[in-house]
């Protein structure tokens, strides 16, 4: 074999194993959220479906005495890093477009004001899901969740009914 070939192999074993570290170390959205999060009033869940959808449940609590519930429970689409909801509003509510993402070391969900995902919440805080976070210290194992509203059925019905809607 010629020096050339030689040459030629490693240099494309060298390119190709720089593709693999490159792609190994692109971190997975849904891996990297992916958890049970807990917080005063707060807890979220967020569970992968396949390798470009995750199950996310955000349980708040709110009102004077804490005793209001908003909740988002959805499967979501990975999108360019970021999950995302997107469901059409009525001409009496103004429709959901939530995204989730890791920001430095919380997961932060949002709505524009356009969208606010107001039918999910309580009616005393309609802009709830436009702004807000939780820390991803406050991750625990999914039996672990004090209380967690999300531990029961809620994945396999949300997930059943994702899928009969045929929304892939």
């Amino acid at each position: 074999m010629s020096l050339k070939a030689v040459l030629s192999i490693a240099v494309s074993a060298l390119i190709a194993g720089s593709a693999t570290c490159a792609l190994a170390a692109t971190p997975d959205t849904i891996a990297s959220l992916a958890g049970a999060y807990q917080e005063r009033g707060t807890w979220a869940l967020i569970r992968g479906v396949d390798a470009k959808h995750a199950y996310v449940h955000i349980w708040l609590l709110g009102g004077i005495n804490a005793d209001l519930i908003s909740e988002f429970e959805e499967v979501m689409t990975v999108r360019r890093g970021v999950l995302v909801f997107s469901e059409a509003g009525t001409p009496y509510e103004p429709g959901c477009s939530l995204t989730v993402r890791r920001v430095g070391n919380s997961i932060k969900w949002s709505a524009p004001e356009s969208a606010p995902c107001s039918n999910r919440s309580n009616p005393h805080s309609p802009g709830i899901f436009m702004e807000n976070s939780i820390a991803l210290a406050s991750k625990r194992r999914s039996g672990r969740t004090s209380g967690y509203p999300g531990e029961g059925n809620g994945y396999v019905f949300t997930v059943a009914a994702w899928r009969s809607a045929g929304r892939r």
